[in-house]
């Protein structure tokens, strides 16, 4: 029987090969409103897209620390398609028994909607990823008994267009009166965002290696006073600093995602997952841009896709200024005798 971690390096080697061969200058640089149909068909074929759903729902019951690696190589390639948020979309409707069929199902569940005594849902939902493409959206509602997970259908509902800093779709729909599709028998858990606050730290962590990567390879080949510039001390030292930034964002998508499996800590340590790998974002995006000089922010070079994702991607689900009070307010709550255990336990 195959292991966990051998299973996530199958895994992550044939997601690696998919997007090294799929995602090009060409798929990156697509508008918004085009659908990039192959790469979603790709991981669709693979199983992906319900590998966390369970499976007595036609999933594979997947864990998600043996999916981190997934979702880092989604980062890496700064592969332009939802494919992580669907992953975690099709798990929550899984534990909710929704069946989301098979198109594009959005993840909304950020800004709770207000549910009516009728079940009709009213509100606005911004920064959709990839909503514009979407037959359905997996939303959130405040009802009278606690959240549920509720499906929606995007057909009629006022859409506004919208992109993020990284070019990708993050569209708003305005919901008034909209009775939903289907609704969660259970009341939502309270870690109900935690997964997608893990996605964006672990694509975070890929994007970062991958600028690392970039940037030694650019102060290997740049030459300036005849010697690669990677040969003096002080890109030397800013290429280790660079290094540690993504050392940490890994471990820190490695912290969040295993969080994930003990619920009861979740909240302290997704929390501080997303703010370290945010710092490490931004520390290490300047970094990559200041070695790289004016040719990392053209068109034609890859760095560019990759940082303006990280600036993007550290804003959502929580930003780090979020996490942070988030984290106050919980070591607040434990007070001196109970803050101590909490940050070691952790």
């Amino acid at each position: 029987m195959m292991s966990a971690t051998e299973l996530s390096r199958m895994l992550e080697d044939t997601v690696d090969a998919l997007l090294r061969e799929k995602v090009d200058h060409k798929l990156l640089s697509l508008q918004a409103d085009v659908w990039p149909e192959a790469l979603w068909l790709n991981f669709q074929e693979l199983g992906l897209i319900t590998a966390l759903a369970a499976e007595d729902h036609g999933g594979s019951g997947l864990a998600f620390p043996t999916i981190c690696g997934v979702w880092a190589l989604l980062g890496h390639h700064a592969a332009p398609a939802p494919i992580g948020e669907s992953m975690i979309a099709a798990a929550l409707a899984s534990s909710a028994g929704m069946d989301l069929g098979s198109g594009l199902t959005a993840l909304a569940i950020e800004q709770p909607l207000r549910s009516d005594p009728a079940g009709r849902l009213h509100g606005r939902l911004s920064g959709v990823p990839w909503g514009r493409h979407a037959q359905s959206l997996l939303v959130l509602a405040n009802t009278d008994d606690g959240k549920r997970l509720c499906l929606v259908g995007t057909r009629g509902l006022s859409l506004e267009t919208q992109v993020n800093i990284g070019r990708e779709p993050r569209d708003a729909f305005v919901l008034e009166a909209v009775l939903p599709t289907a609704v969660s028998e259970a009341v939502a858990p309270p870690h109900i965002l935690h997964a997608a606050v893990a996605l964006r730290t672990a694509q975070m962590a890929g994007a970062l290696d991958a600028a690392l990567g970039l940037t030694i390879e650019h102060a290997n080949l740049r030459v300036q006073f005849g010697k690669p510039i990677g040969k003096l001390q002080a890109v030397q030292q800013s290429l280790a600093l660079l290094a540690a930034e993504a050392a940490a964002a890994r471990m820190a998508a490695s912290m969040a995602c295993d969080a994930l499996e003990h619920l009861g800590d979740a909240d302290l340590n997704v929390g501080a997952a997303k703010v370290r790998a945010g710092e490490a974002a931004g520390r290490g995006a300047a970094i990559a841009h200041q070695i790289h000089g004016a040719i990392g922010f053209t068109d034609e070079h890859q760095l560019h896709h990759l940082t303006r994702r990280l600036w993007s991607w550290r804003g959502e689900f929580g930003s780090e200024r979020y996490w942070a009070g988030r984290l106050g307010e919980l070591a607040f709550a434990a007070g001196s005798a109970g803050l101590w255990p909490a940050v070691t336990g952790a």
